[in-house]
């Protein structure tokens, strides 16, 4: 199973991002996570993945702070008209808090300093999970060990770099299209 620390590029982790409270969204979603009272879901990517993990965990009473790096709320899925309908059920969840252009400092163990431009400063939110969603590191082990036995393959998806799942349909359907 995926966590956060296996899921999260070196150079996005902030201290802290090593402690067994901070997962990934699939590592949620499988249920096995702890007792949560309080998230931290921070969106990186602005796609529909956080929003999902924010629902889910407002669903099953948890008060979450969705802290994102967009100057907006999932901005990838207002063309699909999904953000807008997505944010107002979040609000009346009233388990909900929208920090927005913002970046982490810090994860410790009960809290998480949460640095924002609209805000300003930096502030320490409780939370006793964290939820990290970025652009997935890519994972070649499949594609490599293909290699290895003199089998032609085509790397596509989060094997052959970070995006998100229309460029990984995309970089399928050429490989596709070459075969």
């Amino acid at each position: 199973r995926l966590d956060g620390r296996q899921r999260l590029r070196p150079e996005l982790a902030p201290h802290g991002a090593e402690l067994p409270h901070v997962v990934s969204t699939q590592r949620l979603l499988c249920g096995d996570v702890i007792a949560a009272s309080r998230a931290l879901v921070f969106d990186d990517v602005g796609a529909y993945e956080a929003i999902g993990a924010a629902e889910y965990l407002a669903l099953h009473g948890v008060t979450v702070v969705f802290a994102t790096s967009h100057e907006r709320f999932a901005p990838r899925m207002e063309s699909a008209l999904v953000a807008q309908p997505a944010l107002e059920r979040l609000r009346a969840s009233g388990r909900f808090t929208l920090l927005t252009r913002a970046w982490l400092e810090a994860i410790e163990p009960t809290r998480t300093l949460v640095g924002s431009l609209d805000r300003g400063g930096v502030q320490a939110i409780d939370a006793d999970l964290v939820v990290l969603v970025t652009l997935n590191r890519p994972n070649r082990e499949i594609a490599d060990g293909i290699a290895e036995l003199g089998i032609a393959r085509y790397v596509v998806g989060d094997a052959l770099q970070p995006e998100l799942l229309p460029a990984a349909i995309a970089q399928g359907n050429r490989a596709g299209r070459e075969i």
